[in-house]
């Protein structure tokens, strides 16, 4: 877990991979005032793949893995009730929102995505339906890093029979500028996601409330 100033954060991700450390989970910006050319977080980037490492994040609320009891993340793991449904998202904001609004949201995962530096929605998406706990997965989306991966988990959670729920802003143009200002996320056409989502059966809902709402429903044993 590295959680330091931005301008130390290359050499903490440095000692780590001389290290030999094989997952990291960055909570910091990784914006640099007056920074150099590649930017730090493609320096980040280009060590982690370098040295074989998975991150979370970076600029992220980290993650919590209920079906394996383990946390990185700022609420106590104790708080939080295990369940069927797998949670990322790509807003911090949100991430807490969801996580404390009601205690009848149980989780198998729940991850703030950040900006992805090397590890996406699809990669957790893929991992959260091999856990036995998961019978439904909940996405705040800003964008899709990996559309092939995304859309092989989505063709996983399909076979699966476990439905997958969505929140997708950047509908309108100054949504997705606030999206990329926000975790580097270029929104995309939101025709081409709506297309995507109708093609493998995601449901499409409007705010946080609806999410949560939608989740629990399709939580529940009965189908």
């Amino acid at each position: 877990v590295i959680a330091v100033n931005n301008d130390i954060v290359e050499a903490a991700v440095g000692e780590a991979a001389a290290r030999g450390i094989k997952a990291a989970t960055i909570f910091a910006s990784c914006y640099l005032e007056n920074d150099t050319s590649p930017k730090l977080v493609d320096r980040l980037r280009r060590e982690a793949r370098r040295s074989g490492m998975s991150i979370v994040g970076a600029n992220c609320m980290g993650f919590y893995n209920m079906a394996h009891r383990v946390a990185a993340s700022w609420f106590p793991i104790e708080d939080l009730p295990s369940g069927p449904i797998a949670f990322v998202s790509h807003s911090g904001a949100v991430f807490a929102a969801f996580l404390g609004l009601d205690q009848r949201l149980g989780f198998s995962l729940a991850v703030s995505a950040g900006q992805e530096l090397t590890t996406t929605v699809a990669d957790y998406l893929d991992y959260a339906l091999d856990l036995e706990e998961t019978r439904v997965a909940a996405l705040f989306l800003e964008t899709i890093r990996d559309p092939k991966g995304f859309e092989r988990a989505l063709e996983k959670a399909r076979a699966r029979t476990v439905p997958v729920v969505a929140i997708k802003v950047g509908r309108t143009s100054q949504s997705a500028r606030l999206a990329e200002s926000h975790s580097g996320a270029i929104a995309g056409n939101d025709a081409a996601y709506q297309a995507l989502f109708d093609r493998y059966g995601v449901i499409r809902v409007r705010d946080v409330d609806e999410l949560a709402a939608t989740a629990t429903l399709l939580s529940s044993p009965k189908r």
